[in-house]
């Protein structure tokens, strides 16, 4: 049949506070015979820098009333969120916090496992129960065979923290009312439960792994006493602080009040811990996490206050989290407010309806009353696309990259066609004698394509390339190259090649390489952002 050229209809909303918004394509197809055909497509349209965000914390007094009016000259104009939380019981805001676990770019099983624990512990959330929903599916997308969790995918190799991470996260899901299907439930928990009978304790990954897999089956209404008391044999053995705690929260949950007492003295004697790839724990994680643990065990309720008093403050901030600190963080200020006193707080002129936390998207400039008799805390959060890009920077890393003809010759970018194909190579170096879990990312113009990847080794028909490295993972992403690698004191270079195709003429921001170390923030190397230009076809 031939049909008449289509109609095509293109709109899109503007970009979310995270830098993403959506388009839809309509096309409307018309013929002989009175034919006609519609087909709709939505697209994600991202930006291409990340969001920019703040935190802002104060306290309004006994009976008086503050005005909201940040400056939002820093973000576009319709990217901004901002959010007000009023009684948070921390000196942090945890409401930025969930924001920054959410919005994390990339989801293997350790950050899939965190937007779960950190939406959880936070109702107020627009769309939570479909957002927890979607998530759930994410994480044990990548349960394997066993029952465990691997990092990436079903196909790698388990990874024994993240599995009881994973099913502490979706436990604390089904506490809140998120559905959990039963089968690959019961399959992580077994997986769990052979870990505990069938591995040994001789090293100290071993001895944290026990720890949490003790407590996690305890949380699961399925302890195990035995292995539980051999464990406390070596409980000045267990690594870290948080295993200590967990264990104690183990013996809490199993009715074993002196165990856990003891446990959890251990735990809180224990001078702080370095950072440890291999637990994906910092001294900040676990405060949070021990803090939340002895609350919930109700043991040693004489030291809650010593163990509150440990956690961050104002300088902890969505910026510098790691999805573990930001999810914990959440997790044990929910924990912590849900004894406080009610907050009777007026916003624009309208009460809320009184709970030990308000939290509540606000259209800023606004009004807010404190309607209570005491001092009321407040935290003020900003999320917005950045009018200027974030400049370059490093801390213990760095990242270089090139663009490539296929036969090793630079490229000019503002000389770049529609239809050429040409190389993006990139290479990371961590400069720190330091294990660092990593993330090497490109984010691409709108107007470039990534039509294949070289593999790793080396490419008899592009020597210039170098030996390139193999990845953890590739994440499939359509905005960006991205590789997950691990880089060590034996090996701290990665270096990756792909072929880009430039297909829309037009020009375009080109965002800088960065490397970053996915749990210590801090440690990265970024590049300035730049401008490419794309001709027509001739």
């Amino acid at each position: 049949m031939d049909l008449n050229q289509g109609q095509r209809t293109l709109g899109a909303s503007g970009l979310r506070a995270t830098g993403a918004g959506e388009g839809v394509v309509r096309l409307a197809i018309t013929g002989p015979g009175g034919y006609s055909a519609t087909q709709e497509s939505r697209i994600t349209i991202r930006s291409p820098r990340p969001a920019g965000r703040e935190v802002v914390l104060s306290s309004i007094p006994a009976g008086q009333t503050a005005r909201i009016a940040p400056n939002l000259q820093a973000y576009y104009a319709g990217t901004v969120t901002v959010r007000a939380t009023w009684g948070q019981p921390v000196r942090y805001d945890p409401a930025a916090l969930m924001r920054a676990a959410v919005d994390f770019a990339f989801a293997c099983s350790e950050q899939a496992s965190s937007r779960i624990m950190a939406l959880s512990a936070f109702p107020y959330e627009e769309e939570r129960d479909a957002r927890l929903d979607s998530y759930i599916r994410q994480l044990l997308d990548k349960q394997r065979y066993d029952g465990s969790l691997g990092l990436w995918s079903s196909q790698g190799d388990a990874d024994r923290f993240v599995t009881s991470y994973g099913a502490e996260a979706l436990l604390r899901a089904r506490t809140a009312g998120a559905t959990v299907p039963e089968g690959p439930m019961n399959a992580l928990l077994q997986s769990i439960r052979d870990g505990v009978e069938e591995s040994g304790i001789d090293e100290p990954y071993d001895r944290a792994v026990q720890a949490y897999r003790l407590h996690v089956l305890a949380m699961a209404g399925r302890p195990n006493p035995g292995a539980a008391r051999r464990l406390y044999e070596v409980l000045n053995d267990l690594p870290t602080p948080l295993s200590r705690a967990q264990l104690g929260a183990a013996f809490a949950r199993m009715g074993d009040r002196e165990r856990a007492e003891a446990s959890f003295n251990a735990a809180l004697s224990m001078p702080p811990r370095r950072f440890w790839y291999q637990d994906y724990g910092s001294p900040i994680r676990d405060n949070l996490a021990i803090a939340l643990l002895l609350k919930e065990s109700g043991v040693l309720p004489n030291r809650l206050n010593e163990v509150v008093g440990r956690l961050p403050g104002p300088e902890f901030n969505p910026n510098t989290a790691s999805t573990q600190e930001a999810a914990w963080a959440v997790a044990t200020a929910a924990a912590l407010g849900r004894d406080g006193r009610p907050v009777r707080v007026s916003v624009g002129g309208s009460a809320a309806a009184p709970a030990p936390v308000v939290s509540q998207r606000i259209s800023p400039p606004v009004d807010v009353r404190n309607n209570g008799e005491g001092a009321l805390p407040q935290a003020v959060s900003i999320i917005g696309l950045p009018v200027q890009a974030p400049p370059a920077g490093r801390e213990g890393m760095r990242i270089s990259r090139r663009f490539l003809t296929m036969q090793g010759e630079a490229v000019n970018l503002d000389q770049l066609r529609q239809n050429q194909v040409f190389i993006l190579w990139v290479e990371a170096r961590a400069e720190t004698n330091e294990t660092h879990r990593a993330m090497v990312q490109q984010g691409l113009p709108a107007g470039w394509e990534i039509v294949g990847r070289f593999g790793e080794g080396d490419v008899p028909a592009a020597p210039f390339l170098g030996t390139l490295s193999e990845a953890e993972s590739f994440p499939a992403l359509d905005d960006r190259f991205a590789a997950a690698v691990t880089l060590t004191p034996g090996s701290p270079v990665a270096r990756y090649a792909v072929r880009v195709r430039a297909v829309t003429a037009g020009r375009f921001e080109l965002p800088g390489a960065e490397v970053r170390d996915m749990y210590r923030p801090n440690i990265y190397a970024r590049q300035n952002t730049g401008r490419i230009t794309i001709a027509p076809v001739q």
